[in-house]
């Protein structure tokens, strides 16, 4: 069978799941593209003034990600906290 070739543009969080996600089929060749040095860039801090911040992704919604936050759970034995929003 010949395997699809997928490409994700950008090394954020969505890419590097939806890549593992995708790569249980067996049926797509995926490679993901990023055009800065750090990988997972959002993760990376930025300073202001003398405070180091982390402008980055910090929290998934889980009606929507359900399905993410279970294979977070399973796939990379994290424990994730959940917090009501008020």
């Amino acid at each position: 069978m010949l395997k699809k070739n997928i490409n994700l543009i950008g090394s954020s969080l969505y890419s590097i799941f939806l890549a593992l996600e995708l790569s249980k089929s067996k049926k797509y060749n995926i490679a993901i593209y990023e055009k800065s040095k750090n990988f997972l860039h959002s993760f990376s801090s930025i300073k202001i003034g003398k405070k180091n911040c982390n402008p980055g992704f910090h929290a998934f919604e889980s009606i929507r990600s359900d399905k993410l936050l279970k294979s977070l759970k399973n796939n990379f034995n994290i424990n994730l906290k959940e917090k009501k929003k008020k």
